[in-house]
């Protein structure tokens, strides 16, 4: 387990291109892309050197990765020069259940951590990789003393839920797919299992 630095970003980037979009359930339905203000905002976030990524010991290849950035109540995510129509649609609904759920408000903090974007390549799964990344970057948040310091987190599929669930976070709210209407029209068609979108937090004093 490495924090992504500099020399890794192309390694971590890869992860992200060939199986974030795929397996995300709200980019896959609207046909998200990976495109150039996608791969910014990656990189943005790797900048930050709080993201981790699990390499192959045998082989040197990236296995999995845990997106971490902070998070400012003075500072919110900002879409401004994204140009990508798909990419836009899926920030209102993520920034707009992250609105309704302010742990700013709820924890009365100023500041907190963000984890986006985990993700393990397919040839790696169902070997407990996804949970040895969470873990992985709670302890470095940890290692921070920062305190208190909440950790939000958004599950839209059911294994991420559940991987959030069994390391002890608390689901704070959960936004329903079909809730999510622009136009007259619900955006998000073809989730399959996947409904929702839980909230969660771990709060670490």
């Amino acid at each position: 387990m490495k924090i992504i630095t500099k020399d890794l970003y192309d390694a971590a980037l890869s992860i992200a291109k060939n199986n974030f979009i795929a397996d995300e359930p709200l980019g896959s339905s609207i046909g998200l892309q990976w495109t150039p203000d996608f791969e910014a905002f990656f990189v943005k976030t790797f900048d930050y050197g709080m993201s981790v990524i699990l390499l192959d010991r045998a082989t040197g290849e990236p296995i999995g990765i845990r997106a971490t950035r902070p998070m400012f109540k003075s500072e919110p995510i900002s879409t401004d020069g994204i140009t990508d129509e798909k990419l836009l649609i899926w920030f209102r609904f993520y920034l707009g259940a992250m609105e309704e759920n302010n742990i700013y408000k709820r924890y009365g903090v100023e500041e907190g951590i963000h984890f986006m974007g985990l993700t393990v390549d397919k040839k790696y799964r169902r070997r407990g990789f996804g949970i040895k990344l969470m873990k992985a970057a709670v302890q470095l948040v940890e290692e921070l003393n920062i305190r208190p310091i909440v950790i939000q987190g958004e599950g839209t599929s059911n294994y991420s839920k559940r991987i959030c669930e069994k390391i002890g976070f608390e689901t704070i709210g959960e936004a329903k797919f079909e809730d999510f209407v622009e136009d007259g029209q619900v955006v998000f068609n073809n989730t399959g299992e996947h409904k929702s979108m839980k909230v969660f937090v771990l709060e670490i004093k």
